[in-house]
């Protein structure tokens, strides 16, 4: 399929948009999608899309539409079906309205002082392609001096690219800062600080980790959105990743440090998490986990560093209050409870460094963990089956066992194997779980 899309930025607080497209759609057939909207989080993001304005043509003249509304939690999705075959390119033209930039997640087109930037599931559409050719454009002609813009993929021009790339990058648009070399780039709005040495940490960062998963050619853009927040924190997209910061407090760059490489790690490890919860735990657990690994590999993170890094993931797991609760029920809780939403980052990260050790073991140090996730990178959509496929290609005989012990909520006791030189000591103490006060055992490195 062959995608045209030319979004004018008409104001900070608006935008059109016009689509065109080259395939027939037969009646009755899905035309596009939008993320109607995000729930569960708190307040909810609604789509940007005026869809009073939508409009659908082709060679024949308007096209009607109808609209089908599907769960798919957080979200809800609007997908839009021709009421008839369609004759020719099919246009789609419609304003979108945004609104001030919200807290974290970044799911939102959101207002700043200087710009606007967010998500593109916010007010772009979907199509039910596995590849498209792209052809996108920008207009903004009606906006101040010195305004510029940028999306995930850079700016003007023609993609190959997934169906859903629309609505799986970011966007900005304003008078940018930006620091940028080759395929990596760093944008925000706020002139009141210069975001320059972060920058480069952080492009530092991806170039180390981009090494280890054999990514050379992509784009990666990092945006920092500037509102009143109690918590600096963000959301990964596509080859993107935004995240929020409070006026005036900008967090250091060692404070970011670990932030961005777990998020730079989401750039290359996927699982399919639908129904949410079922792949949570390698989602955020691989993360966690070769976040400091690399970093600590390509000497960004010192001995010192890394056991405060592991210290405060040991306390954040063992003393959660959700921390037996069985993956699929703190899939049902994901950003309606914040202790269980996180337990699958600690919950990951410990199986995972137990998964380094067994495999150590079982090939005599031949293989590590590392063998298993680059095999995963080749594989298309991996999947938990995948994931335990692998494992007993290379011998674990128990990885099911294991597997679905973790899966059920059994507390995984830390092994180390793959800090090398780290030489760390790990000692038991007591103490309480945060909410319920219940007594337990949290685990140290020294």
């Amino acid at each position: 399929m062959n995608v045209d899309v030319k979004i004018r930025y008409v104001s900070f607080d608006g935008a059109s948009v016009v689509v065109s497209l080259d395939e027939k759609i037969m009646k009755n057939g899905e035309i596009a999608s939008f993320v109607l909207k995000m729930t569960g989080i708190g307040d909810d993001i609604i789509s940007a899309v005026d869809f009073e304005s939508l409009e659908f043509c082709d060679n024949v003249g308007a096209i009607p539409v109808c609209f089908e509304d599907i769960s798919r939690p957080p979200r809800v999705i609007r997908k839009i079906r021709a009421n008839r075959d369609t004759d020719g390119r099919i246009s789609i033209r419609y304003g979108c309205n945004f609104k001030p930039a919200r807290r974290n997640p970044i799911l939102d087109m959101g207002i700043e002082r200087n710009g606007t930037m967010g998500a593109g599931e916010n007010f772009l559409p979907s199509f039910n392609r596995e590849k498209i050719n792209l052809n996108i454009g920008f207009d903004i002609s009606d906006l101040p001096e010195n305004c510029s813009y940028v999306w995930t993929y850079g700016g003007s021009g023609h993609f190959k690219v997934k169906g859903d790339v629309l609505s799986s990058s970011y966007f900005c648009v304003g008078k940018i800062n930006r620091c940028e070399n080759g395929n990596f780039g760093y944008y925000w709005l706020d002139d009141t600080v210069d975001l320059s040495e972060t920058a480069a940490m952080a492009e530092k960062i991806f170039s180390d980790f981009s090494v280890f998963f054999g990514d050379t050619d992509e784009p990666y853009r990092i945006l920092a959105r500037c509102r009143e927040t109690s918590v600096c924190g963000g959301t990964a997209a596509d080859r993107s990743y935004a995240y929020i910061y409070a006026p005036e407090m900008h967090p250091s760059k060692e404070d970011l440090k670990l932030l961005f490489a777990h998020e730079i790690v989401h750039n290359w490890t996927t699982m399919s998490d639908i129904p949410y919860g079922i792949c949570t735990w390698y989602q955020e657990g691989i993360a966690d986990l070769y976040s400091t690994l690399l970093l600590y590999r390509n000497g960004m993170l010192t001995r010192d560093e890394l056991l405060i890094d592991l210290n405060s993931k040991s306390r954040q797991y063992y003393e959660n209050p959700c921390v037996s609760f069985p993956n699929d029920q703190l899939g049902k809780l994901l950003f309606k409870d914040l202790e269980a939403t996180t337990v699958p980052y600690g919950r990951g990260f410990f199986y995972l460094l137990s998964v380094d050790r067994d495999i150590r073991m079982a090939t005599d140090g031949k293989k590590t963990l590392d063998d298993i996730v680059k095999k995963l990178l080749s594989i298309n959509k991996p999947d938990n089956e995948a994931w335990l496929s692998e494992l007993e290609k290379i011998g674990l005989a128990d990885a099911r066992a294991k597997f679905d012990r973790m899966c059920s909520g059994e507390i995984i006791a830390p092994v180390l194997s793959c800090f090398d030189g780290a030489d760390i000591e790990i000692t038991q103490t007591h103490s309480v779980r945060r909410r319920t006060g219940e007594e337990c055992t949290v685990w140290e490195f020294k």
